[in-house]
C-alpha cells in the first residue's frame, strides 16, 4: 500500500471511530466491521481505479433535479465523478446470520456485491441530474463489482428513465401529501405503516410502530 493510501485509511478509521454504538447488538455490529474496514477500503479503491476517472473529479458532488409537476427538487450528493461519469459507491459489510459462537456473540457472514433495489433508483436519479455515465460499485471485504450498462439491463438508459418516473410519482404523491395536510400530523391517516425493510431491528420497529399507532388514535378522535 502507497503512503497516501495508508493515509486515507488513517483518516478513514479516525472518521469510523467517532461513531459510538447504540446498543450491544449495534457494538458488534461495529467492531466487526471494523476489523474488516481496511479489506472493503483495499477494495473500493481497486474497483475505482479500474473504472478511471480522469480530469476534473469531485467526491460528493451536491446535485438537484426537479421532476416535471413537481414543486421542489430532489437533492443528493455523487460520491465521486469527472467529466463524463459517476460512481455510485455501495460498500456490503458482514451480517448477522443469527447464530451465535460459543461465546455468546453473534456470527456473522459475508455478503454478495448483489445490488438492491434502491441502489438502482438512486444511480437512476443522479443519471437524470447530470447526464453521466452511470457506474455502480460494490463492494464487499474480498471482492467488489461493477455494474453498467453493459452487464447491469437497470441501467440501460430507458430502463433508467422508467426508474426515474417512480421517483417523479413518488414525489408527487408526497407534495400532496404535504399540501394535504398543511403541516399537520394527520398524514397517518393516509400512508400506511410498512417496516418490512430488513435495515429495521426489533427494538426501533417496536418503538416507531407505537410511534405511528399513538399518532393515528389522536388524528382520529
Amino acid at each position: 500500500m502507497t503512503a497516501k493510501k495508508e493515509e486515507v485509511f488513517k483518516l478513514a478509521t479516525a472518521a469510523y471511530d467517532t461513531y459510538k454504538p447504540l446498543n450491544e447488538f449495534d457494538e458488534y455490529e461495529y467492531k466487526n466491521n471494523k476489523e474488516n474496514l481496511l479489506e472493503v477500503l483495499q477494495q473500493t479503491i481497486k474497483g475505482i481505479e479500474e473504472i478511471g476517472l480522469s480530469g476534473n473529479i469531485l467526491a460528493e458532488k451536491p446535485v438537484k433535479h426537479k421532476f416535471p409537476g413537481c414543486v421542489l427538487p430532489v437533492s443528493g450528493q455523487i460520491d465521486l465523478c469527472d467529466d463524463t461519469k459517476f460512481i455510485e459507491i455501495k460498500t456490503k459489510w458482514r451480517r448477522r446470520t443469527g447464530k451465535y459462537k460459543s461465546d455468546g456473540s453473534p456470527s456473522f457472514s459475508i455478503v454478495k456485491p448483489v445490488p438492491f433495489d434502491d441502489y438502482y433508483l438512486q444511480t437512476a436519479f443522479y443519471y437524470f441530474a447530470t447526464k453521466l455515465e452511470p457506474h455502480l460499485l460494490i463492494v464487499t471485504e474480498d471482492t467488489y463489482k461493477i455494474y453498467t450498462k453493459e452487464n447491469c439491463p437497470q441501467l440501460r438508459p430507458d430502463n433508467l428513465k422508467s426508474i426515474a418516473l417512480k421517483i417523479r410519482q413518488t414525489c408527487l404523491r408526497r407534495e400532496r401529501l404535504a399540501a394535504r395536510h398543511s403541516g399537520t400530523h394527520l398524514w397517518t391517516n393516509d400512508v400506511n405503516l410498512d417496516l418490512t425493510n430488513f435495515k429495521w431491528d426489533d427494538e426501533h420497529k417496536t418503538v416507531a410502530e407505537d410511534l405511528w399507532n399513538e399518532n393515528l388514535l389522536t388524528s382520529t378522535k
